[in-house]
């Protein structure tokens, strides 16, 4: 990927408000009782956060891993 619009700030926002609106997704499917999808939804919502926080602090794009161990490790 190249890096010549690499912009830390739009990147780490976008993943936050993405994250949020996958907040209320989890929400909405653990009231319904569908405790699954809200699991599934709850570790995109928490990938996406850690993906924002390493940009963050590598300035760098994130691994393609879900793996939110590995992720975690690399800060």
């Amino acid at each position: 990927m190249e890096k010549n619009n690499f912009d830390i700030h739009k990147i780490v926002q976008y993943r936050i408000e993405s994250s949020d609106e996958d907040f209320e997704t989890m929400i909405t499917m653990f009231e319904t009782k569908r405790y699954s999808w809200s699991l599934f939804i709850g570790h995109f919502m928490f990938e996406k956060l850690l993906k924002a926080l390493y940009v963050k602090v590598n300035s760098d794009y994130p691994p393609f891993s879900h793996n939110l161990l590995r992720l975690a490790e690399k800060m």
